[in-house]
C-alpha cells in the first residue's frame, strides 16, 4: 500500500484555533489552521482551503515558539498527509473537507504582532507577562 503526502505553502487565514487531547502518554495540544492555495488561472482559478492539523512539540520551547509566530498572516511551508474528512451538517446535506496531519511546519514570516487571548495565551503554554522571550537565543530552531 502506497502514502500520499503534500506541501502546501500560503498565508495562514484566520486565528490558529488549540485544543487538547487526551493521549496515554498524557495530554497534548493541538494547533488548528487554514491555509488557502490558489490554482489554476484566468476563469478556472480557485482556491482551496487546507486544513491543518498540527500537534504542538513536547517542550514547552517549542510551543511557546509557535504560539507566538503562528497566527493570521503567518506565512508557512507545510508538509504533511492529506485525507478527506466527511460528516453530515445540521441541515442534513453532505459536506466534506480537505484536511492536512501536519508532519513539518516551517514558518516562512511569522504573523503581524495581534493580540491573543489571555486563554488562548494559557492553554497553549505562552507567556503571560507579555514578554518577547520568543527570540532566545537559546531556541534551535
Amino acid at each position: 500500500m502506497g502514502s500520499a503526502s503534500i506541501n502546501i505553502s500560503g498565508t495562514v487565514s484566520q486565528m490558529p484555533r488549540y485544543r487538547d487531547v487526551q493521549t496515554k502518554n498524557g495530554t497534548r495540544t493541538v494547533m488548528s489552521f487554514n491555509v488557502p492555495a490558489d490554482h489554476g488561472w484566468g476563469e478556472r482559478k480557485t482556491t482551496t482551503f487546507f486544513e491543518c492539523e498540527h500537534w504542538l512539540p513536547d517542550s514547552e520551547r517549542g510551543a511557546n515558539y509557535l504560539t507566538h509566530v503562528m497566527g493570521k498572516g503567518a506565512k508557512v511551508a507545510v508538509l504533511g498527509e492529506p485525507y478527506i474528512h466527511s460528516w453530515t451538517a445540521k441541515d442534513g446535506t453532505e459536506k466534506s473537507s480537505i484536511r492536512v496531519d501536519v508532519i513539518k511546519l516551517d514558518v516562512l514570516t511569522p504573523a503581524p504582532a495581534v493580540e491573543v487571548k489571555e486563554e488562548t495565551r494559557e492553554r497553549a503554554g505562552a507567556p503571560q507577562n507579555g514578554s518577547d522571550d520568543l527570540y532566545d537565543e537559546s531556541i534551535p530552531f
